[in-house]
């Protein structure tokens, strides 16, 4: 990256430095007699090249900076997403139940079971659960499931991601019941429970018509009866495609992967070591990792468009200053190659307005054709940034208004300063200028 830099800019140096030498090189002394005649330092072709330059400086800052504008609001879209759950003052911890101590099911609902009291039993805890694998952790379990009094043809058995919970899992992430019954300390600890709650993408995918409280489903050979319906809880990112997700007793599905979540009355991140603590002492040899506060978690979730957004921020004020430098520069160096056309005018009646609106339209016409021609490109970009967009459109409005807008008074500014600055002058001044 850092040779490929250097040879663009020591390229683009040597390029732009030769390009005008090769042309100084080759001078056309009946033009240029007629130009300095005239009171210009260039003829018609490089005036168009001006105004070439103009034009593509303007498209590609429009198409750069409505790039930039996208990914930055898509990125304080996802700051402020819902995903499903309250994050605030929860520690989380992960752990995996290896070891012949952990070899069968009830020895590991047994451990949770124990876990749980002892965690939530620390000064400064409010409540404790465990779940197999937390929210935005981005690892979850799958499986497919069978419907009562449905006959399923083969490969079309509804998927569906489950999570072992324990009975304060909803309590620690304070997601309210939609309808049923939350799980009680009996079904918890039952390694044959048959009771399962559902999110609201779970019922409306196998019962669109009807109540799914009291409906039953098949599920690792075990018929499931739905008691609960909660909203839906982002499993593998904050701006991810909603799933159906089922919900059961811990003991019935007893994972060796476990995830411990603390809710605490303030810092949760005060709370690590005294829970290190506790792990330690019910079982030395546990191995835990991953311990971190669920913000921190959220906010690690979406990491690559976090850093797009700071990427693309950067690129964004570097391309307005660019554009503002570069707009301004060349269009005020073509409004002073005018001066001399500009005393005659003045010499021979014309106001200052009548300057004004002869360099304004000038500048409109080479502002609409570069934010026409940087519009389409920005269309095309926002095609393949589409995927990376949340919760903005590619085709979002006040990006695609604003940043045109922007430009526009650049380019519009730095041509009344040097204009007024011209017809200011006196026209016996302006006459001399060359």
């Amino acid at each position: 990256v850092m040779l490929f830099t250097l040879m663009v800019a020591v390229g683009t140096g040597i390029i732009f430095g030769i390009a005008p030498a090769i042309r100084a090189s080759r001078p056309n002394l009946h033009e240029d007699l007629k130009d300095g005649a005239r009171g210009t330092s260039g003829g018609a072709g490089r005036g168009r090249l001006r105004s070439g330059l103009v034009v593509g400086e303007l498209a590609l800052s429009v198409v750069l900076l409505v790039g930039a504008m996208l990914m930055m609001r898509s990125f304080l879209a996802l700051q402020s997403a819902n995903p499903g759950f309250d994050q605030s003052q929860l520690l989380t911890m992960r752990m995996f139940l290896a070891g012949p101590s952990y070899a069968n099911a009830a020895d590991r609902a047994a451990f949770v079971a124990r876990l749980t009291r002892e965690v939530e039993s620390l000064p400064g805890v409010a409540t404790a659960a465990v779940v197999s694998y937390a929210p935005l952790s981005g690892s979850s379990s799958s499986t497919v499931v069978s419907i009562e009094g449905r006959d399923h043809a083969p490969g079309e058995r509804p998927p569906t991601a489950y999570r072992p919970i324990s009975e304060q899992y909803f309590a620690a992430l304070r997601v309210p019941l939609a309808s049923g019954r939350l799980f009680t300390s009996q079904e918890v600890a039952d390694t044959a429970a048959g009771q399962v709650i559902i999110n609201d993408v779970a019922a409306r995918a196998f019962w669109p018509d009807d109540d799914p409280l009291g409906k039953r489903f098949e599920m690792f050979g075990v018929m499931r009866t739905v008691v609960g319906v909660v909203p839906e809880i982002q499993q593998r990112s904050i701006d991810g495609r909603s799933e159906s997700q089922v919900f059961l007793p811990y003991a019935a599905v007893a994972t060796r992967p476990v995830t411990l979540l603390a809710k605490s009355h303030g810092d949760p991140a005060a709370l690590a070591e005294e829970v290190r603590a506790t792990l330690t002492r019910l079982d030395p040899g546990l191995p835990v990792y991953d311990m971190m506060t669920m913000e921190h978690m959220v906010a690690e979730s979406f990491w690559d468009r976090r850093l797009y957004g700071y990427m693309f921020a950067a690129f964004a004020a570097i391309a307005l200053l660019l554009a503002a430098v570069g707009v301004y520069s060349v269009m005020a160096y073509a409004v002073a190659q005018r001066t001399h056309e500009i005393g005659v005018r003045m010499a021979v009646g014309a106001e200052v307005r009548d300057v004004l609106r002869l360099v304004m339209a000038q500048t409109l016409k080479l502002v609409g054709a570069g934010i026409a021609l940087g519009l389409v490109g920005a269309l095309a970009l926002t095609g393949v940034l589409g995927g990376f967009l949340y919760g903005v459109g590619s085709t979002d409005p006040i990006s695609f208004v604003s940043i045109p807008l922007f430009l526009a008074i650049v380019a519009v500014v730095a041509s009344v300063v040097p204009a007024m600055r011209a017809a200011r002058l006196s026209p016996t001044i302006s006459l001399r200028t060359e």
